[in-house]
């Protein structure tokens, strides 16, 4: 009887056992299920910001591209400022319901700062995008950058490398848009960082400006910035505050192939012919409203040979995808219809990395703007010059009246874009 009962107590103790077990078991089981949840919504939710946050980069790129188009875009489409007409209001990603929506801040052309996105100080000539990425029900992710707005022409002179100047030279500024004289405006700049990187030789070179050595040089050691004999500037000697982007010249895809002709060629690409050569006669180009595009492989002019401008329309804009060089009393003549006077905005010559030289001798004038940073800049002789110079390094000698035009600072098109480092909120 004892034996039983004690059977039965230990029996009792291993169902008691195994109960025990299996609500640990359960309980595991339950715990290990919930954690597996959390961790697959961990994952889900980790998965959604990601794919928001590649959103908000692709309408940010989509906002930058928008902008080298068009400088004035405020992120509408109809210029209002609307948030209802965003251009890129819940625009979708490629095979993808993940959308983003892009507002655009643009101070490019103000005058004071404006305030943007969570309180952003926009300083004037910069642009601030953000873009707001969305994934699933609840990933967003705001993406952010700040552009800024440099001109070809922010400096009356720049040469990337060097500038090197002497003889009777004079450095003034004024603006074709007023006629007046801007003092102080004509400031001579180089990216270079070495001895001698701004020399000036003068008898005498006169500067109404400052000069400005690369930024990171020492003035004093590593004396970036020579001036000899009778040199004089209204301004300082100084260095940039940061390496001054110039970006390459990319030629435009979207022109008419054409081929030479006597007297007047019409806007288009003539890359495919050899060199524009201009000998005693004399070549019309005609210019139209936003600038007629034209790509040369090169321009020759020597003799009594003159390029025409026609800028009765509009600007002219030549893309040079080789060397230039004018030379005797050949030259180029800007002509308008009535009274209107010729300005360096009439003329622009933009310059790709196949442009390596550009010489102007002994031409009696030149207006307009070059720019054309991978090319060895040299005007020698007895030169009246009205416009604006970038290259990448720059010589100047002889007699030369070098008045800079400060109005091509706000010319549309002849600017660069940098981009600020992209900030995540």
């Amino acid at each position: 009887m004892s034996d039983m009962r004690k059977r039965n107590s230990e029996s009792g103790f291993a169902i008691v056992v195994v109960i025990v077990i299996l609500v640990i078991i359960v309980v595991v089981a339950l715990i290990l299920n919930s954690m597996g949840i959390q961790h697959l919504g961990f994952v889900r939710k980790q998965k959604h910001d990601t794919k928001a946050l590649y959103a908000a980069e692709s309408g940010v790129a989509r906002a930058i591209s928008s902008l080298k188009k068009n400088r004035t875009w405020d992120g509408t489409v109809d210029g209002s400022g609307n948030e209802s007409k965003l251009t890129f209001l819940n625009s979708r990603m490629p095979n993808s319901d993940d959308t983003y929506t892009v507002k655009v801040y643009n101070n490019f052309s103000g005058a004071s700062e404006i305030k943007g996105y969570n309180g952003i100080v926009v300083p004037p000539g910069a642009c601030l995008v953000i873009s707001k990425g969305k994934s699933g029900l609840i990933s967003s992710k705001d993406v952010g950058v700040m552009i800024t707005r440099s001109s070809f022409f922010d400096f009356g002179i720049f040469g990337d490398k060097s500038v090197d100047i002497s003889g009777n030279v004079s450095v003034t500024a004024k603006d074709s848009a007023t006629g007046m004289s801007v003092p102080g405006g004509a400031d001579v700049g180089t990216n270079g960082v070495t001895k001698g990187s701004v020399t000036m030789n003068g008898t005498p070179v006169y500067v109404d400006g400052s000069i400005y050595a690369g930024y990171g040089a020492n003035l004093a050691t590593d004396q970036p910035i020579l001036l000899h004999g009778h040199c004089s500037l209204t301004g300082e000697q100084k260095t940039l505050n940061g390496t001054k982007t110039l970006g390459q010249v990319v030629l435009p895809t979207n022109l008419v192939k054409r081929t030479f002709s006597q007297g007047m060629l019409m806007p288009g690409d003539y890359s495919g012919e050899t060199t524009l050569t201009i000998v005693n006669q004399d070549v019309t180009l005609t210019g139209s409203a936003g600038g007629a595009k034209y790509i040369f492989s090169g321009i020759t002019a020597s003799g009594k040979g003159k390029l025409i401008i026609d800028a009765s329309s509009g600007p002219v804009v030549i893309y040079l995808n080789g060397n230039v060089s004018f030379s005797g009393q050949s030259g180029i003549t800007i002509t308008h219809s009535g009274s209107l006077a010729a300005k360096p905005g009439d003329l622009i010559f933009l310059g790709t990395g196949n442009c390596k030289d550009i010489k102007l001798t002994g031409i009696s004038s030149f207006i307009g703007g070059i720019y054309a940073p991978s090319a060895q800049l040299s005007i020698t002789g007895d030169t009246q010059m009205y416009g604006g110079s970038v290259s990448g390094a720059i010589s100047m000698k002889g007699s030369i009246k070098y008045d800079y035009d400060t109005a091509l600072k706000k010319q549309a098109g002849l600017d660069n874009l940098s981009v600020g480092s992209w900030q995540y909120f």
